[in-house]
């Protein structure tokens, strides 16, 4: 898969954000085999999360990555979400996750960053990362259609998660609502 076409029709013809939440919720629903940043159907653990992660797509943040939060013999995870969308968006986001514990990291176009949060520990040792961010997520997405590279320019980088290792709804019902523009505080 290149950034110029992921082989799909759906993401081809995407020229709008709208187009690029359409396609991941075909996606989630098992209509799709694959995005362009992952390459397969949604992961088993994602189950219980497809109807969370579709209100988020159809509330304009578009979902990229996830996962939920569990404890196991194995290791642990923290549950967060990683997508796309526009300051209005960030903008509902920043208040409606104010009086909440969860963090929100949210990149403004154009900007980097290189942190190390761990949310994923596999047999003692950090996994999974967020606070890391330099664009190029973007360019998986660039089908070659200058309306939507225009779009793409405009989009936030934003990434949220619980910093409680294990908590599996705290995130999903507090995202939800700030991005239905309802508290739950």
């Amino acid at each position: 898969m290149t950034p110029e076409s992921s082989g799909t029709p759906r993401w081809d013809a995407a020229r709008s954000l709208d187009d690029l939440a359409r396609a991941t919720i075909a996606f989630l629903r098992g209509e799709l085999d694959s995005t362009p940043t992952h390459g397969g159907p949604p992961n088993p653990e994602t189950a219980p999360l497809i109807g969370a992660l579709v209100s988020l797509n159809e509330a304009g943040f578009v979902t990229m990555d996830s996962q939920p939060g569990i404890v196991d013999g194995a290791g642990a995870q923290r549950a967060y979400v990683e997508g796309l969308c526009f300051e209005d968006t960030v903008d509902r986001l920043v208040h409606g996750l104010l009086r909440t514990d969860l963090v929100a990291l949210m990149f403004a176009p154009g900007t980097s960053a290189w942190g190390s949060i761990a949310v994923t520990v596999n047999d003692g040792e950090p996994f999974t990362f967020l606070g890391r961010h330099d664009g190029s997520d973007l360019e998986y997405f660039d089908n070659g259609s200058p309306e939507l590279a225009a779009v793409l320019d405009q989009l936030w980088l934003v990434q949220v998660f619980d910093p409680v290792w294990g908590r599996a709804e705290e995130l999903w019902t507090h995202l939800t609502a700030a991005l239905a523009g309802r508290t739950t505080s």
